[in-house]
């Protein structure tokens, strides 16, 4: 049997610019600078309703395993573009099953997930026995993080939209669901869901920005008491300079929003879906 461990993610993501590869390839860029997740990267694109995904190991680093050539360009040439970073220990055959973005049975959900769910083998036999298929089993090893966007795509049939479904599966995961989840649908590209869930340590959150045309978010990890909003504005640093007076947050614990280009809604995890707490 295969033995996955993950130790280290960091997930990025950009709607609304003509490079936006180009940006998020450069945030890529940055998490992997300082450390996060530096065995492999996932770039996954949304072009007119078709996802294209890209997954590399990068044990030399990203500009030399996977250089942004034309032809990559090209073919990530969406409007919006989301992106993991990762450490991995895996068999070699069956690496890239474990890189995320992943997608849903119908490949029509993109998720990111930095973080883990505890006793996800419960829930990947209850949504294997509903029909769900998984990318990442391979002699009964699965990731974690795959149960979350299948949970995802059976609560998107009940949800009023895309956060309203993500908070369902916080609250059907209950304290189960760790870390930072971020989801995209490809029919409805610009909006993202992004959720900060339960972490012992209280040190993942992410970082998010919003102007009139776009959006953009990216993890990270804050273990020094008041360095959050330097270090979160440093991930979303190629961005914040192409924005128009963007509007910047930075997600907590407990935290969810709802990320449109003008327009950003903060919600509660752990209370009334229907609680609007910010809205700019």
């Amino acid at each position: 049997m295969h033995r996955v461990n993950v130790s280290y993610f960091g997930i990025c993501g950009a709607h609304g610019f003509d490079t936006c590869v180009h940006v998020v390839y450069m945030m890529c860029s940055i998490l992997q600078a300082h450390g996060i997740g530096n065995d492999a990267v996932g770039i996954a694109s949304i072009r007119r309703g078709e996802v294209k995904i890209v997954k590399c190991l990068t044990p030399r680093g990203l500009l030399i395993d996977l250089p942004l050539t034309p032809k990559l360009v090209e073919e990530l040439s969406g409007r919006t573009v989301l992106a993991s970073t990762g450490s991995y220990t895996v068999a070699e055959e069956s690496s890239y099953r474990y890189i995320q973005p992943f997608v849903d049975c119908r490949e029509e959900l993109l998720l990111l997930h930095d973080g883990y769910v505890e006793n996800y083998v419960k829930y990947y036999h209850e949504l294997k026995k509903r029909g769900h298929r998984f990318v990442t089993e391979v002699n009964g090893n699965v990731i974690s993080s795959e149960v979350v966007v299948h949970m995802l795509e059976e609560c998107l049939e009940d949800a009023v939209n895309l956060l309203d479904a993500l908070l369902m599966v916080c609250s059907k995961l209950s304290n189960d669901l760790r870390g930072v989840v971020v989801a995209v649908h490809r029919d409805i590209e610009d909006i993202c869901a992004v959720a900060v869930c339960r972490d012992v340590s209280r040190v993942r959150k992410v970082a998010v920005a919003v102007d009139e045309n776009s959006w953009a978010f990216a993890s990270f990890r804050d273990r020094v008491l008041g360095q959050e909003i330097a270090l979160g504005m440093k991930a979303l640093a190629p961005v914040l300079s192409l924005m128009n007076k963007p509007t910047t947050e930075i997600l907590r614990y407990g935290e969810a929003a709802l990320l449109t280009p003008g327009k950003l809604v903060k919600r509660c995890i752990n209370q009334d879906r229907k609680r609007v707490l910010i809205e700019w």
